[in-house]
């Protein structure tokens, strides 16, 4: 018997987990190594004490109370049992998260499982306590980091909304921008297609002729897509005709229109 009971005290004091053992009156019997450290008490400081040192307002003046309720109810009764079963017993339940508190006054949320023993001359309630402030932290991180992800996804919706509609835009403009007629040269029949690509603002053609019956046919790409890029798409063809009814040649004609560009223009 003392070798079991030297093996039972060996196991308590190796648990990482706080093993707090009170009586039917609430008062401390034993208390682990573990404990000691989770609630800066020393062993010797609290056996004897009610076990609502280790607990904070409101729980420090009702757990006696509870205590009794739960004592004076009958041992392994009927009724006992329906207060396990239906959680009403605030004493024995198979797990739950309290608040404890420590010897210099802080607070700690923890998670408690208590069982009842009986030897027979003696009841005692065996609590298996242990420090959950990481376990919550994490969470609260977790929580934290999943509403950032919500706000950051909602962000990106807007601007995706944003950016479809501006793609929107420059492709109603780069369509605006398609000679819808022809020129009618004697001998030839020309006629041309622009099928956009649905995120492009920048592609173009133009087909004109000039005063001296030349047949002009520009194709050209924009770098970049939307609004900017349909506009830039929209002065370039416009220098280009202006340039070519001057009686310039192609080379000449692409040679201004690159300087009226490239002024004050940095990139």
């Amino acid at each position: 018997a003392a070798g079991a009971e030297v093996r039972q005290r060996s196991i308590i004091r190796s648990l990482a987990d706080s093993v707090i053992i009170i009586d039917e009156r609430g008062l401390i019997q034993s208390f682990s190594p573990s404990a000691e450290k989770t609630f800066g008490y020393a062993a010797a400081e609290v056996v004897g004490r009610n076990v609502s040192v280790l607990m904070p307002a409101p729980d420090r003046t009702l757990h006696d109370a509870y205590l009794q309720e739960y004592v004076q109810s009958g041992w392994a009764t009927a009724g006992r049992e329906k207060m396990v079963l239906t959680g009403d017993a605030h004493i024995v339940r198979p797990e739950r998260e309290t608040i404890a508190m420590r010897k210099d006054g802080s607070i700690f949320p923890a998670r408690l499982m208590v069982s009842e023993v009986d030897t027979g001359s003696d009841r005692f309630f065996v609590g298996l306590l242990s420090d959950i402030t990481q376990q919550k932290r994490d969470a609260e991180e977790l929580r934290l980091a999943k509403e950032k992800a919500e706000e950051a996804r909602a962000i990106i919706a807007v601007q995706k909304r944003r950016m479809q509609e501006e793609l929107d835009v420059g492709r109603r403009i780069q369509l605006s921008m398609v000679p819808g007629r022809f020129p009618d040269l004697a001998g030839t029949s020309v006629w041309g297609l622009l099928r956009p690509a649905r995120e492009v603002g920048g592609d173009f053609y133009d087909l004109f002729q000039t005063a001296d019956d030349e047949l002009w046919l520009c194709i050209g790409d924009v770098s970049g897509k939307g609004v900017p890029a349909a506009l830039l798409m929209a002065v370039t063809k416009t220098l280009i005709k202006a340039f070519a009814t001057q009686g310039l040649s192609p080379g000449q004609v692409l040679t201004r229109v690159n300087d009226e560009l490239s002024t004050d223009n940095d990139s």
